[in-house]
């Protein structure tokens, strides 16, 4: 699988083709547009501070059709946009619209989250949610054994409206993807009791879905044995077996669905 770039060189590489150049006046209007809603003058270059955690939490998660659909920001198109110095005409009252629409979702002041790194990997956030829910239900050594790491979790994509698609493995077991399930079941339900229902909605796992074809990732090794696919495991030469390192079945992954199954029939 083929390493995500980190050097922002390199990313900017990547979308050259796709996006403007800085000084076309479309991204000097985004630009100065931004500087407008967060305060930033000539005399003042002072960044807001990011959100706290629970003003994260209670803002409501923006999609495609919630933008689409809003009349108030895209109602007057009356602006030339010839020249890039047509943004220092950008009516105040824009402004007035942009933070109007931010408190509807409970957004209550204009910042980004700073702190929080660009390239967060949508795998590694669920390898450590699933690790974590794994420890609590299954305790330690048994979370080790069912998750050693990344590599056994499924990819994550985004296809062209937003949708995050997850992309089923076809060395796993129906029995491991399902528990991976129910571990992420577990983590949407914790975060609902502890947070509220608007941070169980913004999290990854309630958005994830299930895409239609399955990916020929490399199987992840020295798992337990039941949580690969008997198809697969047939499949394989002896040397391509011995060089996974599969260990003995695991009977915590059974008893476990089979709990979840009593508790929710």
């Amino acid at each position: 699988m083929p390493k995500v770039p980190k050097s922002t060189r390199t990313l900017n590489k990547l979308v050259s083709s796709h996006i403007p150049p800085s000084q076309d006046s479309l991204c000097i209007c985004i630009r100065d547009f931004t500087k407008m809603i967060l305060g930033l003058t000539k005399n003042n270059n002072n960044l807001p501070l990011p959100p706290s955690s629970d003003e994260v939490d209670t803002a409501t998660l923006l999609n495609i059709t919630d933008v689409d659909i809003d009349s108030l920001v895209v109602e007057e198109r009356n602006i030339a946009t010839e020249e890039a110095s047509i943004t220092k005409r950008i009516p105040l009252k824009y402004k007035s619209l942009c933070l109007s629409e931010m408190a509807q979702h409970n957004i209550q002041h204009p910042t980004f989250q700073w702190d929080v790194k660009g390239q967060t990997s949508w795998d590694g956030l669920l390898f450590q949610n699933r690790l974590h829910m794994a420890k609590k239900l299954l305790g330690c050594e048994t979370a080790s054994q069912i998750i050693p790491h990344m590599n056994c979790i499924s990819d994550t994509e985004e296809d062209e409206d937003g949708n995050l698609l997850c992309i089923e493995s076809n060395w796993r077991h129906n029995k491991y993807s399902l528990l991976l399930h129910l571990l992420d079941t577990n983590t949407i339900c914790s975060i609902r009791d502890i947070k509220g229902n608007n941070a169980a909605n913004r999290c990854l796992e309630s958005h994830r879905i299930i895409a239609r074809n399955d990916s020929d990732q490399t199987a992840c090794p020295g798992l337990p044995s039941n949580c690969y696919s008997e198809e697969f495991l047939n499949g394989l030469k002896a040397t391509h077996k011995l060089s996974l390192s599969i260990q003995k079945p695991c009977v915590q992954v059974d008893q476990h669905i089979l709990a979840e199954a009593n508790v929710h029939p």
